[in-house]
């Protein structure tokens, strides 16, 4: 998403952006959020300036980008990271993982967030699998195996620490929507991360 795909004629009422209007694309809370940075600029040739803001989530303390800009009595935003990606898996992902991940947002079409849990931690399990690591005591310890293995980020460790009963499961773990909408953008961008973002870095090196 570029930040040209910001309108300027059309958007939502009013001239200012409020966070109030964003929702948290981590644990889907709308509206909660606190400004951590805000900062303007306006190169030569642009018709009106771009605002950024930096916002921390109230609720899960994970942090959002957006770009916004003003129009004729509107304004109109973009969020990074976007929302939980509910379409189809990336054609780079491995078959069974892209798979289980088609199963669980089905499951989440049809509120089963229980059994969207399930074929999401499956998700996970096949893509470390293909990544050669070993199976440890718990779907986390394995990712965090990875991590030390140097094929996840800091941040993708954090984030799995913070959803750590969700991703382990068990028999006394219930998901509600919120956790399932965050395990899913979990596991879109943690999948991303092994399989779509190594080969995109290898082409674009190519090119340059």
């Amino acid at each position: 998403m570029a930040w040209q795909e910001v309108s300027l004629d059309h958007g939502h009422p009013g001239a200012e952006f409020s966070p109030v209007e964003v929702t948290c694309p981590y644990c889907r809370a709308h509206g909660n959020f606190h400004e951590v940075f805000h900062g303007h600029n306006r190169e030569p040739g642009w018709e009106r300036e771009l605002n950024f803001e930096v916002l921390q989530c109230w609720r899960c303390t994970n942090y959002v980008f957006v770009i916004w800009r003003r129009g004729e009595g509107t304004h109109d935003f973009r969020v990074f990271p976007p929302p939980a990606r509910r379409g189809g898996a990336h054609a780079s992902w491995p078959a069974k993982a892209a798979q289980a991940y088609g199963q669980a947002i089905g499951s989440l079409q049809g509120a089963s967030w229980d059994a969207a849990g399930v074929m999401l931690r499956r998700a996970l399990d096949s893509g470390v699998t293909e990544l050669g690591v070993s199976e440890q005591h718990g779907l986390f310890e394995t990712l965090a195996e990875a991590a030390r293995r140097g094929l996840m980020t800091r941040p993708a460790l954090e984030w799995a620490l913070h959803l750590r009963p969700v991703i382990d499961g068990g028999p006394d773990i219930s998901l509600d929507e919120a956790q399932a909408e965050e395990l899913v953008q979990f596991t879109s961008y943690l999948l991303d991360l092994f399989f779509a973002l190594p080969p995109a870095m290898r082409s674009a090196l190519k090119k340059s």
